[in-house]
Protein backbone atom coordinates (compact mmCIF):
# COMPACT_ATOMS: atom_id res chain seq x y z
CA UNK A 1 0.00 0.00 0.00
CA UNK A 2 1.30 3.44 -0.91
CA UNK A 3 -0.17 6.67 0.40
CA UNK A 4 0.22 9.96 -1.43
CA UNK A 5 -1.06 13.35 -0.31
CA UNK A 6 -1.70 16.10 -2.82
CA UNK A 7 -3.56 19.40 -3.08
CA UNK A 8 -5.46 20.57 -6.15
CA UNK A 9 -6.62 24.07 -7.05
CA UNK A 10 -10.37 24.30 -7.22
CA UNK A 11 -12.44 25.58 -10.09
CA UNK A 12 -15.52 24.54 -8.16
CA UNK A 13 -17.83 27.05 -6.52
CA UNK A 14 -20.23 25.06 -4.37
CA UNK A 15 -18.90 26.06 -0.98
CA UNK A 16 -16.10 26.88 1.42
CA UNK A 17 -13.09 24.73 0.55
CA UNK A 18 -11.70 24.87 4.10
CA UNK A 19 -12.36 21.62 6.00
CA UNK A 20 -12.63 21.68 9.77
CA UNK A 21 -10.61 18.47 10.20
CA UNK A 22 -7.61 16.92 8.50
CA UNK A 23 -7.07 13.30 7.55
CA UNK A 24 -3.99 13.39 9.75
CA UNK A 25 -6.37 13.53 12.71
CA UNK A 26 -7.63 10.08 11.78
CA UNK A 27 -4.12 8.64 11.77
CA UNK A 28 -3.49 6.57 14.92
CA UNK A 29 -1.06 8.61 17.01
CA UNK A 30 0.90 5.56 18.18
CA UNK A 31 1.94 4.72 14.59
CA UNK A 32 5.42 6.19 14.16
CA UNK A 33 5.63 5.54 10.40
CA UNK A 34 2.88 7.88 9.12
CA UNK A 35 3.76 7.24 5.48
CA UNK A 36 3.03 3.54 5.86
CA UNK A 37 -0.20 3.93 7.78
CA UNK A 38 -3.65 4.12 6.24
CA UNK A 39 -5.85 6.99 7.46
CA UNK A 40 -8.51 4.43 8.43
CA UNK A 41 -6.17 2.18 10.43
CA UNK A 42 -7.97 1.12 13.60
CA UNK A 43 -10.71 3.73 13.03
CA UNK A 44 -14.39 2.95 13.58
CA UNK A 45 -15.93 4.06 10.29
CA UNK A 46 -19.61 4.58 9.50
CA UNK A 47 -20.20 4.61 5.76
CA UNK A 48 -23.37 6.33 4.56
CA UNK A 49 -23.89 5.18 0.98
CA UNK A 50 -26.75 5.92 -1.37
CA UNK A 51 -26.75 2.49 -3.03
CA UNK A 52 -25.47 -1.03 -2.52
CA UNK A 53 -22.05 -0.98 -4.28
CA UNK A 54 -21.21 2.71 -3.77
CA UNK A 55 -19.21 1.89 -0.64
CA UNK A 56 -17.17 -0.83 -2.35
CA UNK A 57 -16.48 1.27 -5.44
CA UNK A 58 -15.31 4.16 -3.29
CA UNK A 59 -13.46 2.42 -0.48
CA UNK A 60 -13.69 -1.39 -0.72
CA UNK A 61 -9.93 -1.84 -0.92
CA UNK A 62 -9.45 0.11 2.31
CA UNK A 63 -12.08 -1.50 4.54
CA UNK A 64 -9.68 -4.14 5.89
CA UNK A 65 -7.76 -1.32 7.59
CA UNK A 66 -10.77 -0.21 9.67
CA UNK A 67 -11.20 -1.07 13.32
CA UNK A 68 -14.93 -1.60 12.77
CA UNK A 69 -17.29 -0.87 9.90
CA UNK A 70 -20.94 0.17 9.90
CA UNK A 71 -22.61 0.64 6.53
CA UNK A 72 -25.82 2.63 6.25
CA UNK A 73 -27.61 2.27 2.91
CA UNK A 74 -29.95 5.17 2.23
CA UNK A 75 -31.87 3.63 -0.67
CA UNK A 76 -32.92 0.10 -1.56
CA UNK A 77 -31.18 0.35 -4.95
CA UNK A 78 -34.33 -0.33 -6.99
CA UNK A 79 -35.91 2.68 -8.75
CA UNK A 80 -38.96 1.24 -10.50
CA UNK A 81 -40.51 -1.84 -12.09
CA UNK A 82 -39.21 -0.99 -15.58
CA UNK A 83 -35.60 -0.91 -14.39
CA UNK A 84 -36.16 -4.03 -12.30
CA UNK A 85 -37.40 -5.95 -15.32
CA UNK A 86 -34.48 -4.66 -17.40
CA UNK A 87 -32.20 -6.17 -14.76
CA UNK A 88 -34.04 -9.51 -14.94
CA UNK A 89 -36.35 -9.20 -11.91
CA UNK A 90 -40.12 -9.59 -11.98
CA UNK A 91 -40.76 -6.91 -9.37
CA UNK A 92 -39.09 -3.89 -7.83
CA UNK A 93 -39.16 -5.64 -4.44
CA UNK A 94 -37.26 -8.62 -5.84
CA UNK A 95 -34.63 -6.32 -7.32
CA UNK A 96 -34.23 -4.45 -4.03
CA UNK A 97 -33.88 -7.74 -2.14
CA UNK A 98 -31.22 -8.92 -4.59
CA UNK A 99 -29.21 -5.74 -4.16
CA UNK A 100 -29.30 -6.13 -0.38
CA UNK A 101 -28.05 -9.71 -0.62
CA UNK A 102 -25.33 -8.70 -3.08
CA UNK A 103 -24.08 -6.12 -0.59
CA UNK A 104 -23.98 -8.63 2.25
CA UNK A 105 -22.04 -11.14 0.13
CA UNK A 106 -19.59 -8.46 -1.01
CA UNK A 107 -18.88 -7.13 2.48
CA UNK A 108 -18.39 -10.63 3.83
CA UNK A 109 -15.12 -10.52 1.84
CA UNK A 110 -13.96 -7.18 3.27
CA UNK A 111 -11.87 -8.68 6.12
CA UNK A 112 -13.49 -6.49 8.76
CA UNK A 113 -16.41 -6.86 11.16
CA UNK A 114 -19.36 -5.15 9.44
CA UNK A 115 -22.76 -4.02 10.67
CA UNK A 116 -25.55 -3.06 8.22
CA UNK A 117 -28.35 -0.52 8.46
CA UNK A 118 -30.90 -0.26 5.63
CA UNK A 119 -33.00 2.92 5.54
CA UNK A 120 -35.10 1.68 2.62
CA UNK A 121 -35.79 4.83 0.57
CA UNK A 122 -36.68 4.05 -3.03
CA UNK A 123 -33.77 4.52 -5.46
CA UNK A 124 -33.74 8.00 -7.08
CA UNK A 125 -36.09 9.37 -4.39
CA UNK A 126 -33.66 10.29 -1.60
CA UNK A 127 -33.82 13.99 -2.46
CA UNK A 128 -37.54 13.97 -1.62
CA UNK A 129 -36.80 12.79 1.95
CA UNK A 130 -33.67 14.76 2.93
CA UNK A 131 -34.98 16.25 6.19
CA UNK A 132 -36.32 12.92 7.43
CA UNK A 133 -33.06 11.21 6.44
CA UNK A 134 -31.03 13.85 8.30
CA UNK A 135 -32.89 13.17 11.55
CA UNK A 136 -32.59 9.40 11.12
CA UNK A 137 -28.86 9.73 10.47
CA UNK A 138 -28.41 12.04 13.44
CA UNK A 139 -29.90 9.35 15.65
CA UNK A 140 -27.56 6.71 14.16
CA UNK A 141 -24.51 8.96 14.55
CA UNK A 142 -25.39 9.58 18.20
CA UNK A 143 -26.13 5.90 18.89
CA UNK A 144 -23.08 4.34 17.22
CA UNK A 145 -20.62 7.24 17.83
CA UNK A 146 -18.23 6.42 14.96
CA UNK A 147 -14.76 7.97 14.79
CA UNK A 148 -15.51 9.20 11.26
CA UNK A 149 -18.31 9.20 8.71
CA UNK A 150 -17.49 8.22 5.12
CA UNK A 151 -19.92 9.36 2.43
CA UNK A 152 -20.42 10.92 -0.99
CA UNK A 153 -19.18 14.26 -2.26
CA UNK A 154 -21.66 16.84 -3.56
CA UNK A 155 -20.79 16.70 -7.26
CA UNK A 156 -23.96 16.46 -9.32
CA UNK A 157 -23.35 12.82 -10.21
CA UNK A 158 -26.37 10.85 -9.00
CA UNK A 159 -29.21 12.70 -7.23
CA UNK A 160 -29.18 10.09 -4.46
CA UNK A 161 -25.46 10.77 -3.89
CA UNK A 162 -26.07 14.51 -3.53
CA UNK A 163 -29.11 13.95 -1.31
CA UNK A 164 -27.10 11.60 0.91
CA UNK A 165 -24.33 14.21 1.20
CA UNK A 166 -26.90 16.84 2.23
CA UNK A 167 -28.49 14.56 4.84
CA UNK A 168 -25.12 13.56 6.31
CA UNK A 169 -23.95 17.17 6.65
CA UNK A 170 -27.29 18.27 8.12
CA UNK A 171 -27.27 15.38 10.60
CA UNK A 172 -23.69 16.05 11.68
CA UNK A 173 -24.44 19.71 12.37
CA UNK A 174 -27.26 18.71 14.72
CA UNK A 175 -24.96 16.61 16.90
CA UNK A 176 -23.63 17.77 20.27
CA UNK A 177 -20.08 16.73 19.24
CA UNK A 178 -18.11 16.99 16.01
CA UNK A 179 -17.51 13.87 13.93
CA UNK A 180 -15.28 14.26 10.86
CA UNK A 181 -16.96 13.66 7.51
CA UNK A 182 -14.69 11.98 4.97
CA UNK A 183 -15.56 11.79 1.29
CA UNK A 184 -15.05 8.91 -1.12
CA UNK A 185 -15.08 9.26 -4.88
CA UNK A 186 -18.03 8.56 -7.16
CA UNK A 187 -18.60 10.08 -10.57
CA UNK A 188 -19.31 13.49 -12.08
CA UNK A 189 -19.47 15.42 -15.33
CA UNK A 190 -17.49 18.56 -14.39
CA UNK A 191 -15.32 18.51 -17.49
CA UNK A 192 -18.10 17.76 -19.96
CA UNK A 193 -17.44 14.01 -19.98
CA UNK A 194 -18.16 11.44 -17.22
CA UNK A 195 -15.31 10.97 -14.75
CA UNK A 196 -15.28 7.89 -12.52
CA UNK A 197 -13.31 7.35 -9.31
CA UNK A 198 -11.95 10.90 -9.00
CA UNK A 199 -13.10 14.06 -7.26
CA UNK A 200 -13.93 17.42 -8.73
CA UNK A 201 -10.81 19.42 -7.97
CA UNK A 202 -10.79 21.52 -4.82
CA UNK A 203 -8.14 23.41 -2.96
CA UNK A 204 -8.02 20.84 -0.15
CA UNK A 205 -5.59 18.02 0.69
CA UNK A 206 -6.36 14.75 -1.03
CA UNK A 207 -5.18 11.37 0.21
CA UNK A 208 -4.79 8.77 -2.53
CA UNK A 209 -4.22 5.14 -1.56
CA UNK A 210 -2.47 3.05 -4.20
CA UNK A 211 -3.90 -0.37 -3.44
CA UNK A 212 -1.64 -3.36 -2.98
CA UNK A 213 -2.10 -6.43 -5.16
CA UNK A 214 -3.87 -8.12 -2.23
CA UNK A 215 -6.24 -5.19 -1.72
CA UNK A 216 -7.01 -4.99 -5.47
CA UNK A 217 -7.77 -8.70 -5.57
CA UNK A 218 -10.05 -8.39 -2.55
CA UNK A 219 -11.86 -5.37 -3.99
CA UNK A 220 -12.30 -7.10 -7.36
CA UNK A 221 -13.81 -10.14 -5.60
CA UNK A 222 -16.17 -7.87 -3.65
CA UNK A 223 -17.31 -6.07 -6.79
CA UNK A 224 -17.99 -9.39 -8.52
CA UNK A 225 -20.71 -10.00 -5.93
CA UNK A 226 -22.74 -7.11 -7.38
CA UNK A 227 -23.97 -9.20 -10.28
CA UNK A 228 -26.83 -6.86 -11.14
CA UNK A 229 -24.50 -3.88 -11.52
CA UNK A 230 -21.78 -5.29 -13.79
CA UNK A 231 -22.16 -2.67 -16.49
CA UNK A 232 -21.97 0.29 -14.14
CA UNK A 233 -19.10 -1.12 -12.07
CA UNK A 234 -16.86 -1.70 -15.09
CA UNK A 235 -16.34 2.07 -15.47
CA UNK A 236 -14.49 2.49 -12.17
CA UNK A 237 -10.72 2.06 -11.67
CA UNK A 238 -9.36 -0.53 -9.25
CA UNK A 239 -5.80 0.71 -8.78
CA UNK A 240 -6.35 3.45 -6.21
CA UNK A 241 -8.83 5.03 -3.79
CA UNK A 242 -8.91 8.70 -2.86
CA UNK A 243 -10.33 10.38 0.25
CA UNK A 244 -10.63 13.90 1.58
CA UNK A 245 -12.23 15.66 4.53
CA UNK A 246 -15.51 17.18 3.34
CA UNK A 247 -15.67 20.96 2.98
CA UNK A 248 -18.70 22.91 4.18
CA UNK A 249 -20.97 22.88 1.15
CA UNK A 250 -23.56 25.35 0.02
CA UNK A 251 -26.10 22.88 -1.36
CA UNK A 252 -27.93 25.73 -3.07
CA UNK A 253 -25.05 26.41 -5.49
CA UNK A 254 -24.24 24.20 -8.45
CA UNK A 255 -21.33 21.86 -7.67
CA UNK A 256 -19.68 22.88 -10.94
CA UNK A 257 -20.36 25.07 -13.97
CA UNK A 258 -20.90 22.23 -16.44
CA UNK A 259 -23.91 20.04 -17.10
CA UNK A 260 -24.74 17.80 -14.15
CA UNK A 261 -24.95 14.05 -14.72
CA UNK A 262 -28.61 13.98 -13.76
CA UNK A 263 -29.31 16.77 -16.25
CA UNK A 264 -27.95 14.72 -19.12
CA UNK A 265 -29.15 11.27 -18.03
CA UNK A 266 -32.64 9.85 -17.56
CA UNK A 267 -32.99 10.71 -13.86
CA UNK A 268 -36.16 12.34 -12.62
CA UNK A 269 -34.14 15.29 -11.31
CA UNK A 270 -33.25 18.76 -12.55
CA UNK A 271 -31.28 21.53 -10.89
CA UNK A 272 -34.40 23.64 -10.40
CA UNK A 273 -36.17 20.71 -8.74
CA UNK A 274 -33.08 20.05 -6.58
CA UNK A 275 -33.16 23.66 -5.38
CA UNK A 276 -36.83 23.41 -4.43
CA UNK A 277 -36.21 20.18 -2.53
CA UNK A 278 -33.18 21.61 -0.69
CA UNK A 279 -35.17 24.67 0.39
CA UNK A 280 -38.03 22.46 1.52
CA UNK A 281 -35.66 20.23 3.49
CA UNK A 282 -34.02 23.23 5.17
CA UNK A 283 -37.40 24.65 6.20
CA UNK A 284 -38.41 21.25 7.61
CA UNK A 285 -35.13 20.93 9.49
CA UNK A 286 -35.50 24.41 10.94
CA UNK A 287 -39.02 23.66 12.15
CA UNK A 288 -38.09 20.29 13.62
CA UNK A 289 -34.92 21.63 15.18
CA UNK A 290 -36.88 24.49 16.78
CA UNK A 291 -39.44 21.98 18.06
CA UNK A 292 -36.63 19.84 19.49
CA UNK A 293 -35.08 22.84 21.23
CA UNK A 294 -38.49 23.81 22.63
CA UNK A 295 -39.03 20.30 24.01
CA UNK A 296 -35.58 20.34 25.60
CA UNK A 297 -36.31 23.73 27.14
CA UNK A 298 -39.61 22.43 28.56
CA UNK A 299 -37.88 19.33 29.90
CA UNK A 300 -35.27 21.48 31.65
CA UNK A 301 -37.97 23.75 33.06
CA UNK A 302 -39.95 20.73 34.30
CA UNK A 303 -36.84 19.23 35.90
CA UNK A 304 -36.15 22.53 37.66
CA UNK A 305 -39.73 22.75 38.98
CA UNK A 306 -39.52 19.18 40.29
CA UNK A 307 -36.16 19.89 41.93
CA UNK A 308 -37.45 23.12 43.49
CA UNK A 309 -40.55 21.34 44.80
CA UNK A 310 -38.41 18.58 46.30
CA UNK A 311 -36.13 21.16 47.93
CA UNK A 312 -39.11 23.04 49.39
CA UNK A 313 -40.63 19.82 50.70
CA UNK A 314 -37.40 18.87 52.49
CA UNK A 315 -37.16 22.26 54.17
CA UNK A 316 -40.79 22.19 55.31
CA UNK A 317 -39.98 19.12 57.36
Amino acid sequence: MQVTISTHESANRSGDATPIWSLDELMPRERSDAKASHPFSGVRIMVVAAHQDDETLGAGGSFAECGHLTIVYVTDGAPDRRMSRAKGFATRTAYARARMEEAKRALSLASVETRFVFLGVRDQRAAFHMAKLAFRLRKLFAEFAPDAILTHAFEGGHPDHDATAFAVHAAARMLDKDIPIVEMTGYHNANGTPVYGWFIWRDVPLVTILLSAEARTRKKAMLEMFVSQKGEISCFPLEAESFRIAPRYNFGKRPHDGQLCYERNSFSMTWSLWLRLVRRAIRSLERLHLLRRTVRSLERASAKLIADAAFAARHRR
